[in-house]
Formats: C-alpha cells, sequence, structure tokens
C-alpha cells in the first residue's frame, strides 16, 4: 500500500495536517509519497528531510498531478489518496476522532479492488448503512486498486468523473458511511491557484461537461453559493453491486 499526496504552495499546511494526521495513526513515511510541480520541489526539500517523505517531481495543476499519480504507481498496487490539508477522520458514530486509520484502511482494501471512500464531511446526519454501488467518492481521501488505463479530464470534479469511470469499468465502488473527512474545503490557502469565482465559474462548466458525459449516471443541483454539484440518479443504485 503506497500514500499518495499532491501537494501545492502548502508547505506549513501539509506540515500541521496532513503529516501529523498519518505520524499520529502510525504509517510508514517510507510508503508516503508527496507529489509536487516542479516548480515547487526546492520548498519542499526540508520536508522530505524533517518528515522522511519521498518527494516526487510531478505535474502542474491538480488535474494532471491526480493523473501523474496513477500513471507513477504499478497497476493492481493498493493507493491510498489523500490531500494535504486533512485535519482528521471523523467516526459519526461518537462525533470523534477514528481509533485506528490503519486498520480501517485495510479493511477498506479488503472490501474491493476497487474504489472506496468515506464521508466528505463530519455531519452526524450523515451516518448510515456503508454500502457498494453508485456513490461520489471524494478526492479529499479516497482509496483504490492502480488502474494505469483511467485518465480524468476534467480540472474540476475529477473524482465524481473518476466514479463514473470506475462504473463504466465495472468496478466496484464502496462506501463507508460511519467515518468522515474533517477539513476546510475551498477556504485553506494555496492549493488550487485561483479565487473563489474563478474557482465557481471553472467547477460549473466542468459539471456541466459531467452530465453531458454521464447523463445516465448525474443530474445537477445548485446550492446556495451558486456552486453547481452533480447528484447521482438513485436508479443507477444498480443491483450488480451488492449492498452489506
Amino acid at each position: 500500500m503506497k500514500i499518495a499526496i499532491p501537494s501545492h504552495n502548502r508547505c506549513d499546511i501539509i506540515q500541521t495536517h496532513t503529516l501529523p494526521l498519518l505520524k499520529k495513526y502510525n504509517f510508514d513515511f517510507d510508503s508516503v509519497f508527496v507529489f509536487v510541480s516542479k516548480s515547487q520541489l526546492s520548498k519542499y526539500l526540508e520536508i522530505q528531510k524533517k518528515w522522511g517523505i519521498n518527494l516526487v517531481e510531478g505535474e502542474e495543476g491538480i488535474l494532471n498531478q491526480r493523473n501523474y499519480i496513477i500513471e507513477y504507481f504499478d497497476d493492481e498496487e493498493q493507493i491510498v489518496e489523500i490531500d494535504d490539508d486533512v485535519t482528521d477522520i471523523i467516526d459519526l458514530s461518537t462525533m470523534k476522532p477514528i481509533c485506528d486509520l490503519k486498520l480501517l484502511v485495510e479493511s477498506l482494501f479488503e472490501k474491493t479492488n476497487g474504489l472506496w471512500g468515506i464521508n466528505g464531511a463530519v455531519n452526524p446526519r450523515s451516518f448510515r448503512k456503508s454500502y457498494f454501488g453508485s456513490y461520489f467518492i471524494c478526492n479529499t481521501f479516497c482509496g483504490y486498486t492502480n488502474d494505469k488505463s483511467i485518465k480524468l479530464s476534467l480540472q474540476e470534479k475529477e473524482d465524481y468523473e473518476r466514479c463514473a469511470i470506475y462504473l463504466d469499468k465495472n468496478k466496484k465502488i464502496y462506501k463507508n458511511r460511519q467515518f468522515a473527512i474533517k477539513t476546510k474545503y475551498w477556504k485553506n490557502q494555496g492549493g488550487i491557484d485561483y479565487d473563489f469565482e474563478t474557482r465557481k465559474k471553472v467547477n460549473n462548466e466542468c459539471a456541466n461537461i459531467l452530465l453531458a458525459k454521464y447523463p445516465h449516471y448525474f443530474y445537477l443541483i445548485t446550492q446556495k453559493n451558486g456552486i453547481v454539484n452533480p447528484v447521482f440518479r438513485s436508479s443507477h443504485l444498480s443491483e450488480k453491486y451488492t449492498t452489506e
């Protein structure tokens, strides 16, 4: 199992968020790979020395970086992809940090050789039965058995796109609804380098592209702030997937 962290202009945040999180749960840093663009490489060298992570020169832009991660690792390798600003993983049954994140990750890989994930935000109302099926898996923290043939194409909503590709390939998607990612979406400095309004515009354009390409999987909803999000059609909780 390898842990892949795409990072951009977040030398401080990665050292106060995701790397301490992995250390807290006793992950082996020999298996942690931080992917940065060439322009950022020198800024992360001290982090490599301090934390003992593998520093990889990847690509510019989050889309290219996620595709580079897929290409970098071997086919069939188990990959945990986690963003650089994750604070913790919360157990929604107790509303406290999970006791053993390594054990959870190992159990999720035992569930599927496709794609797995957890709730994208800490909300006790999201705690419910875990299922295989047509579910949104947030790239902020997810796991998958690597498939080099997968190529993402959207600057935003690439995590929805990944789910659609896995479904098209008849690879099982499993979502554990007991746990949730603790982070601040769209608020931490660094990361994607454009302001909220510009990012919202790109996001909404990508959502419409996704709908046009996969109308059988998605419909769109608009939030109060104007952000458009795809939603899986309930009719695509397919019989070919087994619930537990």
